[in-house]
């Protein structure tokens, strides 16, 4: 092997090593980042991608004009915008997607138009490199305006009926028959059913909410496709902590025996967050070691500092 094969060789590993150390370094806790000399690989992702590119003006978006009669008020038309320019969208994004799709669309589907249809096109008004001014001319066929029908629930499962009563699921959302539709409401109601069941034990709960429309009479009805999956029971608690009368009051709060109650563990958390250690979360503080057989879960809660020294 000739010496300029050999320089490549040791170049090459020298960076395979360094492109190592560096994803190993985002792994860790901010404490410890805080304390190394050295960027994270997202840290240095970040940086040459802005050497390349430069940074990006921010979209303004100063008038939308559309080309026929409309059901939006001059007054929702300023707060889409303002909505919009307030979360500065970036010029290189694509930014008239999301606003047509999540502003536009988005606010004809929450006042019952469900199969609403809209078009956008840009202008470029004026601009510098630190921002673009846009006005937006839009293309709206509005269709029907629908309101709510009913609600219905449903196993995914045909084979199985619900664990739980029709009456007391559709208590959960709140939206009333006979409502304009609003598919916000429909998707706030999917969140409201996901917390309610997993209060109940039913950690892997999923719904899916199909909407069948009625042209003739204006009027939608939702059908929820549930998957409840299965419900669980706590096994064992085990808790790593040196405060140990933060473990006393977790172990009176979450017990074996009990049925698995996310509600419970949230308000856990969101009550002694001060005296967490940092960036404590349900998501990064508990294994949860299920056994699917059993419907039984062995729960360990981890509240050690990930900066101090450990025996183990």
């Amino acid at each position: 092997m000739g010496t300029r094969a050999r320089l490549l060789m040791v170049f090459a590993c020298g960076v395979y090593v360094l492109l190592c150390s560096l994803s190993l370094l985002a792994q860790l806790p901010p404490c410890m980042k805080a304390r190394s000399p050295f960027p994270t690989l997202a840290e240095e992702i970040a940086d040459m991608k802005a050497e390349v590119e430069g940074p990006q003006p921010i979209v303004v978006i100063d008038a939308v004009h559309f080309d026929g009669p409309i059901h939006l008020s001059r007054s929702a038309l300023s707060s889409i915008i303002r909505t919009a320019n307030q979360g500065a969208l970036s010029a290189d994004d694509d930014w008239l997607g999301e606003f047509q799709e999540v502003g536009l669309r988005g606010w004809w589907q929450d006042h019952g138009y469900y199969n609403v249809k809209v078009t956008a096109e840009s202008h470029l008004n004026s601009g510098d490199s630190q921002h673009q001014h846009f006005s937006v001319s839009v293309h709206v066929v509005e269709d029907l305006q629908y309101r709510l029908s009913g609600i219905r629930f449903v196993n995914a499962d045909p084979e199985r009926g619900l664990a739980i009563p029709q009456e007391q699921l559709r208590k959960v959302i709140q939206i009333r028959d006979g409502e304009i539709l609003n598919v916000d409401h429909v998707r706030s109601g999917v969140e409201a059913l996901t917390k309610f069941y997993g209060a109940r034990g039913y950690v892997d709960f999923t719904a899916e909410p199909r909407l069948e429309t009625d042209d003739a009479h204006r009027r939608i009805s939702v059908l929820m496709r549930l998957s409840e999956q299965r419900q669980y029971t706590i096994a064992k608690v085990d808790v790593l902590s040196q405060n140990r009368e933060l473990e006393t009051e977790l172990r009176s709060t979450i017990k074996a025996g009990n049925v698995y109650n996310n509600k419970l563990v949230e308000d856990f958390f969101t009550k002694h967050k001060s005296t967490l250690p940092p960036d404590s979360s349900p998501m990064t503080s508990i294994k949860f070691e299920r056994d699917v057989k059993t419907g039984t879960v062995n729960l360990v809660f981890d509240f050690r500092d990930p900066c101090a020294p450990r025996a183990d």
